[in-house]
């Protein structure tokens, strides 16, 4: 487990840039935004999902508990 969770958090990290601040993790505002809870749909990047989840199954930003984690694709 925690080596896929090493893996995923170096592959968020190697993502592209973002194009703006509003692409930022909220939380740690290093990545892009490229996941979302369930059933909340606060977003996060997933270097900060992955090492939330490894201690806690609450949503970061309200609390509510955490049924999934869906990749994140900013709308058009």
């Amino acid at each position: 487990m925690l080596a896929f969770l090493t893996e995923e958090n170096q592959q968020a990290a190697a993502s592209t840039a973002p194009t703006s601040e509003e692409d930022l993790c909220p939380i740690c505002y290093a990545h892009s935004i490229c996941a979302v809870f369930r059933p909340c749909s606060h977003k996060s990047c997933k270097a900060c999902i992955n090492q939330h989840l490894m201690n806690n199954k609450d949503c970061f930003f309200c609390k509510a508990t955490i049924t999934g984690v869906e990749d994140y694709s900013k709308p058009c």
